[in-house]
């Protein structure tokens, strides 16, 4: 069953959607209205693309899920729920439907796996998209960095230590009777 996964951002005036479907061997790639398909080994093979995939992974809430909406003629429209990047490069800490770009109408979970990759011209065309709309604006390292620290900003680290702290007191005390084991959980 295929992966799907999306980084999102509005920094600027026109949102970039980066959207990944996994497949088994190969990877189709859409970045607004732009398609490639390329094999999972050249994906990680270019530093940025890669990436580029592991932001989308920590973005999307569930990649083995897609959602759907219903437009004004009762169509379906399919989406991701994932985070966004803001304009101040922080993330929104909230999921969101973003509409699949080029094929909204189209369940990508019933799509078949792509037989070829695309052209090694087409690629590199889209790589030259890429780079030219990423790399003085977004570092994908950076964006990363930034998730990790407002997920631990916004976990709360003294519950973390006590719940570590118990862990390892519940382990010391494994072997011991299920009595003395009882009446130090009744103080815990």
């Amino acid at each position: 069953m295929p992966e799907i996964s999306c980084f999102f951002t509005s920094y600027n005036h026109r949102p970039i959607n980066f959207t990944f479907i996994k497949y088994e061997k190969f990877m189709k790639i859409s970045l607004s209205d732009k398609i490639i398909i390329i094999r999972i080994e050249n994906l990680k093979r270019n530093r940025m693309l890669f990436e580029f995939y592991i932001l989308s992974l920590l973005c999307t809430e569930n990649c083995k899920r897609v959602w759907t909406i219903d437009d004004v003629n009762g169509n379906d429209i399919y989406g991701v729920s994932t985070e966004r990047l803001r304009n101040q490069f922080t993330f929104t800490g909230t999921y969101d439907f973003i509409m699949l770009e080029k094929r909204c109408f189209k369940n990508p979970f019933l799509s078949q796996e792509p037989k070829r990759e695309t052209s090694i011209k087409k690629q590199n065309k889209f790589l030259r998209m890429m780079y030219e709309l990423f790399d003085r604006r977004i570092n994908p390292r950076r964006a990363i960095d930034l998730y990790q620290e407002q997920l631990i900003d916004n976990t709360d680290i003294e519950r973390i230590i006590e719940y570590e702290k118990r862990i390892n007191i519940l382990c010391s005390i494994r072997g011991f009777n299920q009595d003395i084991y009882s009446t130090i959980i009744k103080f815990l």
